[in-house]
Formats: C-alpha cells, structure tokens, sequence
C-alpha cells in the first residue's frame, strides 16, 4: 500500500497533501510566497494610512490564480492577527470580507446590504446604543441630524438603539424597501433609495466605530462580476458610490477591491472611470503580476515548503537514508527544481501560485506511485501539462 503524500513527504501536522488553505488556517494567511515586497508595500502603506487617521482606499488586479485572495487574507493577517497588530494600541483593525456576486440588473443597494451585513446588527447596534446613551438629552435630535445628515437617517439611527425588535429598521438601514405602513410606524418619510442617503449611513455608522478606535476594513474580493451589470442605472449607481467612497471627504470607510484583469483597460469601466482613479490615486492601484522569472519561481516554492515541511520529520527520514541530505527545495531533487523552474518560466502566462501548487501535488503522487521519497524530473510530466494548457 502506498504511504500517504503526508507521510512520504514529511508535512506538517495534518496536511494532506501542499495545497494551502488560507480561509481557515491562521499559518496560511500569515505566510506569503513569492514576491513579497509588493504585499509588504501594500501593508505598510495602509498602516501609513492609520497613522495618518485616514483610511486605505485600494485596487489589486491581476490574471487568475495569481494571488490576489492570498493577498487580501495576509493582508488581514497582518492587520488583525500578526505580532504587530496585536502590539498596537492606538487603534484596532477588523477586516470585513466579501464575496459579491453580480447580475444584470444588481444595483449599489446589494454591495451596501453586504457591507452592512458584515458589520452585523448586534455590533451596530452596541456602537448606537452607546452613542445615545453619551448624547441623551435635549439636543439629542440636533446631533443626530448633524452626524448622519439626513431627518429620515436620524430617525431610523434613534429607533434602532430604542427598539426591542430593530429587524424592520436594519432592512430599511440596509437599504431595503419597507411598506408604507412600516414607514410610519416609524416616522419615516420614504424608503431609501438613493447613493447619497446609503454613503451617509455607512460613514456616519463607521465613524462611530472610529471614534472608539476601531477601523473596518471592507475586502471586496471577486469584484470582476460586476461586468455581469448591464443595467445602465445600475451601473451608475456602482459608480456613484465607488467615487463617494474613494473621494477624501470619505475618513473613515476603507476598502479595498480585488479584480480580475490582466491590464488596467479590463477593469470595469464604470468603477475605473477617471474620476474614481484621480481620488484613488495612482499610487492605491497595485497590478499583481506572474511570477514569470527564475528567482520569483524558486522563492515561491522555497517560501512554501518552509511552511509545509516538518524539518523534524524531514531529518528522521535523512538519517534512515530514506532520502538524500541537505536537498534545498525537498522533496524536490536538485534536478526537479531546475525542470521545475524552466517549465513555469516557459509558459509566463501559466507561471502562478495555483499552478505551481498543482503540479507539485501532481508530482508528489507520481512519486508516491513509484515508491519514492522525492520528487524528481521523471515526476514532472503533469506538471508540463498544467503549464502548457494555460497558454491557450
């Protein structure tokens, strides 16, 4: 009986076979492999950012598998979890992550519901509650129309922290439709129905939780779909909040959106219009590249198997002469390594993360089949397979 791939290759603790799984393993998202110092670049500029007391507003775009959700979950690593983070006492960050899916006629409404969602009621309503309770008295009504702009808004933002059943007021706060009869019962003129009043309830909310030291940073992960929206109006309204949110009146609500594009002209137009990028500044528009060039490759495996290799397991398996000693990218001979790199460097456009995840799973099973401990050059017919048919 073949050994499994966690045994024969010396991975650590459960492993199943090289595959990463940064949504549930803290130790994924804290490692990034390959080209680290634009991730590095784009962490550190948002920590800039909260220094300043201001919030990051970013685009990542990039092909397919190239790493762009690896990216947004170390960056939430390193924002909530990391060492650092756990040090800084001035503030605190609590990433938000979304996927949206887009139809036809999906309109702004949609990704506000979802942001709000990912707040969640109970924390939204704690931060009211406590705001109330600091400003009751007789100018409450006043500070209420200032801080969120709008009679209806105050309205809803007061009822909230009072009601003993807030589910009719956070529909209406997500922005959906309520029946005239709910309206007033809650003194409420009309249904919220445009950008303006959506912006002004998500800003006034989040500087709430500013105010407390506390930064919510949305990740807006497979935003491509929004190419799904034909509607015209819809479209428009996309764009109309993604340039409210991106202008600098906007302090306190940060986000950032990953998109799949291969160059800048592929992002959507009608959330890259000239205006959007202007506010975003070009400097907060970050292209994730391939890892197309020999050193990118050989960092990205040699990062990888750092994390995936039990050096203990790995030297008890040296002394039985199980394999060969000092191998650097194990369970990689020498020669595999070399076969490894000129295949991905040879299909650029097939050179990502994904790819070099699958072929060195595939190659470890051909090895297993055979009976060896380490991956070598005859193991990598799969892998010149999942390097060619991403060419076409």
């Amino acid at each position: 009986m073949v050994a499994p791939l966690n045994q024969r290759f010396c991975l650590q603790g459960d492993r199943k076979n090289f595959s990463i799984n940064f949504r549930v393993n803290r130790k994924d998202r804290a490692a990034y492999f390959g080209k680290t110092k634009i991730n590095d670049e784009i962490a550190e500029s948002i920590r800039e950012r909260y220094m300043m007391g201001t919030q990051p507003k970013k685009y990542i775009y990039g092909q397919y598998g190239v790493g762009k959700t690896h990216t947004l979950f170390n960056i939430k690593y390193k924002l909530e979890e990391s060492a650092e983070a756990k040090a800084t006492t001035d503030y605190q960050v609590k990433c938000c992550f979304i996927d949206a899916e887009f139809k036809e006629r999906t309109n702004y409404n949609y990704l506000h519901a979802q942001m709000m969602e990912a707040l969640t009621l109970e924390k939204i309503k704690e931060v009211i509650d406590e705001y109330l309770a600091r400003n009751a008295g007789p100018a409450l009504e006043e500070k209420l129309r200032n801080d969120f702009g709008d009679a209806n808004i105050a309205r809803a933002i007061r009822a909230l922290g009072f009601a003993g059943e807030p589910i009719t007021l956070w529909k209406w706060l997500c922005g959906g439709s309520l029946s005239a009869a709910e309206l007033t019962s809650y003194n409420l003129t009309k249904n919220m129905d445009t950008i303006s009043e959506m912006y002004r309830v998500l800003v006034g909310i989040m500087r709430l939780f500013v105010n407390k030291g506390i930064y919510y940073l949305f990740l807006l992960d497979e935003m491509e779909g929004l190419i799904n929206i034909r509607n015209r109006d819809c479209r428009a309204s996309f764009h109309d909040a993604l340039r409210k949110l991106a202008d600098d009146d906007n302090g306190v609500v940060g986000f950032i959106v990953s998109i799949y594009a291969l160059q800048e002209d592929e992002i959507p137009d009608f959330v890259f219009t000239e205006d959007i990028q202007t506010r975003l500044n070009k400097a907060n528009i970050h292209h994730l590249e391939y890892l197309a060039h020999d050193d990118d490759v050989r960092q990205f495996l040699k990062d990888l198997l750092a994390l995936v290799i039990d050096e203990t397991k790995r030297k008890d398996k040296e002394r039985q002469g199980h394999i060969p000693a000092n191998l650097e990218y194990y369970p990689l001979t020498d020669e595999a390594i070399d076969e490894f790199v000129n295949l991905a460097i040879g299909a650029p456009t097939a050179s990502l993360p994904r790819n070099f995840i699958s072929a060195l799973n595939e190659g470890a099973v051909h090895a297993a089949r055979r009976d060896s401990y380490v991956i070598d050059t005859e193991d990598l017919t799969a892998a010149q397979a999942i390097f060619t048919e991403d060419l076409f």
